[in-house]
């Protein structure tokens, strides 16, 4: 029997080879340190092996549905990318039929010791995909409830970005535009959900005024969103 290898790495979304392998011998590093196997379930279903090779402590989670189109969050993904122990994972081009295979990402995030969700602000919430990931890897009896202690402890921080100033992320005050809610406000439900689970809360990395951002200010963004990541990965 043969068995066609994944085409896009689970990872990083890179598209990858065709080149089939036997079953039983069929083990090849294909992307991000990762190697794929034949699985010994009904249908053979593929399975996925983390190498030591690619030792990890944090996982950033990009969830931009045009991140190659992006200017903040293509800057901020490729500067925490080559980070010691440290693995960047475009979202969109991992699942873009929205279809998140729960078992495989549980695995992946309990052999990390912090997680980061990087997205730009839409509608003062995230983008979907983020949403429907987080619905579905939150299960009980793993997230949450009898057993459900797999995230406690974890670090969780956000790496959000937003077109318009942090002043108009304000109550009000006569400035017009203001959203009318503090950013801290507007996070609140993830900061919610991070704490019920048991993750430890960190202080979000915020990038404002993305609309007009210079390449000046968004490669400094990048050099302390490396600090930042690389601090949280010590």
């Amino acid at each position: 029997m043969l068995f066609r290898a994944a085409q896009v790495c689970m990872f990083c979304g890179n598209h990858l080879g065709n080149t089939c392998y036997i079953a039983r011998a069929m083990i090849a590093e294909v992307c991000c340190g990762l190697e794929y196997r034949m699985g010994s379930g009904p249908g053979h279903r593929r399975r996925w092996l983390r190498t030591e090779r690619r030792k990890m402590t944090a996982v950033v989670y990009v969830f931009h549905p045009d991140l190659a189109g992006s200017v903040v969050n293509r800057a901020l993904a490729g500067a925490v990318a080559e980070l010691d122990d440290v693995l960047v994972r475009n979202m969109y081009a991992q699942y873009p039929n929205y279809a998140i295979d729960v078992e495989a990402e549980h695995e992946l995030i309990e052999g990390a010791d912090a997680v980061v969700l990087q997205f730009p602000l839409y509608w003062y919430s995230t983008p979907s995909l983020m949403k429907k990931w987080l619905d579905d890897i939150l299960t009980e009896g793993w997230a949450y409830g009898e057993g459900g202690t797999r995230l406690r402890g974890k670090k969780v921080m956000l790496a959000l970005s937003a077109e318009v100033d942090e002043k108009y992320y304000c109550t009000g005050g006569g400035l017009e535009g203001a959203v009318g809610f503090e950013i801290s406000q507007l996070l609140s439900p993830l900061e919610a959900t991070m704490r019920f689970v048991g993750m430890e809360w960190l202080t979000p990395f915020r990038t404002f005024g993305t609309m007009h951002i210079s390449k000046e200010r968004v490669a400094e963004r990048a050099r302390e969103y490396a600090d930042a990541v690389r601090e949280l990965a010590g």
